[in-house]
């Protein structure tokens, strides 16, 4: 008998049943790899070597004197996403880097902060707004925050550790606030059959988990967290807009 015609002569329930198996295992594995990965340890080798810094000359008349020009775009955070030939994108690492090498240039008489960023990360955003008010303490030199098309949440955190904010007439800026966000996969994972067991040490070390719903002593618990977090980010506007915006205005 044609190989097809045995195929297309199973009876449909049965069809249907081994495709659900598969629909059921491609989800599974798909979880379960990137689970795996998530925790998998990851190696980077950098082919490139040190990054070194592009000098443009603006003035025809002779001058060693030097203005820094330090980007700060996209997503705030502290993670690595490199491939083999290209260098880290660990925007923390990078801002740092160019900041030391400003802190030892002696001609590098002050820097330009382009922001052009939604935000990101709460300890990136604050690494490098104190990253940024060392250095203005350390060294003297003035730094200038230049906003550009987006420059809101963490991009703003920071831009409020500057002596002063330059924003163009369309940029797009604020957004002070702290936002977290919890998957919610359980309902999924019970229609197409995959159950997770969890075991644990201690109450909350699931807490967040996408695999069930947030108890409500979790939500009051993130709630305290994100509270915690806003404090801090008015305190941060408040002081590096000193004179500029009070409270007051600030909640309004």
């Amino acid at each position: 008998m044609n190989l097809n015609k045995r195929f297309l002569s199973w009876p449909k329930k049965l069809l249907n049943y081994r495709s659900s198996i598969c629909l059921n295992w491609l989800v599974f594995l798909g979880i379960a790899f990137l689970l795996s990965w998530s925790c998998a340890p990851h190696f980077h080798f950098d082919l490139l070597g040190e990054e070194k810094l592009k000098e443009v000359t603006l003035v025809s008349r002779p001058t060693k004197n030097k203005i820094l020009v330090v980007d700060v775009s996209g997503f705030i955070g502290t993670n690595l996403n490199p491939s083999l030939f290209q260098r880290e994108t660990n925007l923390v690492a990078s801002v740092s880097t160019r900041l030391e090498k400003a802190r030892q240039d002696k001609d590098i008489r002050a820097i330009i902060l382009r922001l052009d960023s939604p935000g990101g990360e709460v300890t990136a955003a604050n690494i490098i707004y104190e990253e940024i008010k060392r250095f203005r303490q350390d060294t003297g030199k003035p730094v200038v925050a230049l906003a550009l098309s987006l420059a809101t949440s963490g991009a703003y955190y920071i831009a409020a550790a500057c002596d002063s904010i330059i924003a163009h007439p369309s940029t797009i800026t604020g957004s002070i606030g702290v936002i977290s966000l919890f998957p919610d996969i359980h309902s999924l994972l019970e229609k197409i059959g995959i159950k997770v067991n969890v075991i644990k040490s201690g109450r909350h070390k699931d807490s967040g988990s996408p695999f069930r719903p947030l108890s409500q002593e979790e939500e009051r618990l993130f709630q305290n967290i994100i509270d915690e977090l806003y404090q801090q980010f008015l305190e941060v506007v408040l002081q590096g807009r000193q004179g500029r915006i009070n409270r007051q205005k600030l909640l309004s």
